[in-house]
């Protein structure tokens, strides 16, 4: 099962595009979850995969967390 939490504000045309975009990624192995502070990462297990936006970003960046 894969988790994706959409984080952004749907009220600023700027930041929302991660939350317009999450609802489609949604499948029978995939649970979305829309969120709305950076607190609710830690309601969820891992692994869990984290879209957002940021502006200034020239093209698409994966980032991952790597073990210690």
């Amino acid at each position: 099962m894969t988790t994706i939490l959409a984080f952004g504000n749907e009220y600023l045309p700027m930041d929302s595009l991660a939350k317009k975009i999450a609802p489609e990624l949604k499948g029978s192995d995939v649970k979305v979850f829309l969120c709305d502070s950076p607190e609710e990462i830690t309601m969820h297990e891992p692994p869990i995969v984290i879209l957002d936006v940021a502006e200034g970003i020239a093209k698409p960046t994966l980032s991952q967390d790597r073990p210690a």
